[in-house]
């Protein structure tokens, strides 16, 4: 088969679909290395009632609110920007595999910490 037999036309749903496979991936990778890269974030203190920037909490401090904002922000920009991006339609069953193995990863890497913890 030729390579215009095999493309096929860009839609307005695939579009879309490239968009947000896009953001799928961009938000489990964010989510993923700013947890295993231990980046400053912001943390919530629910004892204190305070809001801090550190790397890492401790004690009853949570860090979720600041990661779950960040890869949500990266993840809208990212797909904003491939969806006004015109250009032809690549190949969605990469990028549903590529979705799907950061997707992995980080349930991977939640599960470890989950599991080390339960543990100790």
């Amino acid at each position: 088969m030729t390579d215009s037999k095999r493309a096929a036309p860009s839609t307005p749903s695939a579009h879309l679909l490239t968009a947000a496979l896009w953001g799928i991936t961009t938000f489990a990778a964010v989510y993923l290395l700013q947890g295993a890269l231990h980046l400053p974030g912001l943390i919530y203190d629910p004892a204190a009632r305070i809001w801090l920037v550190a790397p890492a909490p401790t004690g009853v401090q949570m860090r979720f609110y600041s990661d779950l904002l960040g890869a949500t922000l990266a993840s809208l920009a990212i797909a904003g920007l491939r969806y006004r991006w015109k250009s032809p339609s690549p190949d969605t069953t990469v990028l549903l595999g590529s979705s799907l193995a950061v997707l992995a990863l980080d349930l991977a890497f939640f599960l470890s910490r989950v599991l080390s913890a339960l543990r100790a």
